[in-house]
């Protein structure tokens, strides 16, 4: 993967970053729609030109990802949403389609009774986006909210979406907001890779031949030592030495997969089955 990131230059925390997969025959473009605004509007817009088929006589759109983050304050709503129309506006429906992410602290489940989430929510409904995430994200003892946000066009594109209820989050995990995903329909090809994979493993020579030169190994300067950490680490040195040289190393061409391979399965998940 590439990251590309945007961080704050004041203050430490926030930032928001893009993972982008190298296997995409497409090459990523940071985009510049829209003002970074620390703590009210931090973002970051990544282009992935010809990724996004369309009915048009196989003709393809590009696919902006627009990674946005809103610390949880009262005074910066107005901020936050007037970068937000903005970034959206500056988007060529006609050649791009558009996934706006992030986290934005603005509650989907109190959008009739919080009025900066009405707003917002009517800013991604004029540019025709539907939210994918419709379940809390971020729960809690006393409280569950929707503030972890993945919005696409209302297309077909767009086959599914859910949240990942792991180890990772939850009230005992490094993190108490569950990830978020969607998949899309993209017809770009994957890089073709001729890979290969290395094996090392012990032949029943090299048992013997380690044996054999173990126990030909001078260990009288071990003998001389008084301090045991030294012993002990003279020992590892020379049993490490003859572990390494008594070995044997192939490489080998990585076999196709013969699994059926599932909308959810990237390669990298294909590659460790």
């Amino acid at each position: 993967y590439t990251f590309f990131q945007r961080g704050r230059k004041c203050k430490n925390g926030g930032g928001v970053g893009v993972f982008i997969s190298k296997q995409l025959n497409s090459e990523p473009e940071v985009l510049q729609l829209a003002s970074f605004k620390e703590e009210s509007f931090e973002n970051i817009t990544i282009q992935l030109p010809n990724l996004i088929s369309t009915n048009q006589n196989n003709r393809k759109k590009n696919l902006i990802i627009a990674a946005v983050y809103r610390q949880p304050r009262d005074n910066n709503h107005d901020v936050f949403a007037h970068e937000l129309e903005k970034l959206l506006r500056n988007v060529d429906k006609r050649n791009n389609v558009i996934i706006l992410a992030g986290d934005t602290n603005l509650d989907l489940l109190k959008y009739d009774s919080h009025q900066a989430t009405g707003n917002y929510l009517d800013i991604t409904s004029q540019f025709k986006l539907v939210p994918r995430i419709v379940r809390p994200t971020r729960i809690k003892k006393q409280s569950a909210t929707i503030i972890d946000h993945i919005f696409s066009g209302d297309n077909s594109n767009t086959l599914h979406s859910g949240i990942i209820d792991t180890e990772i989050a939850g009230n005992h995990g490094y993190t108490d907001h569950f990830p978020t995903f969607t998949i899309l329909k993209a017809t770009n090809k994957i890089k073709s890779r001729n890979e290969t994979i290395t094996k090392t493993y012990f032949t029943e020579k090299n048992h013997i031949d380690r044996k054999m030169n173990l126990a030909n190994e001078d260990w009288n300067e071990i003998y001389q030592l008084d301090d045991a950490n030294t012993i002990y680490d003279q020992i590892v040195d020379k049993y490490s030495k003859h572990y390494q040289e008594n070995k044997t190393t192939k490489c080998f061409k990585k076999k196709s997969n013969r699994f059926s391979r599932e909308p959810w399965m990237t390669a990298e998940i294909l590659s460790d089955i």
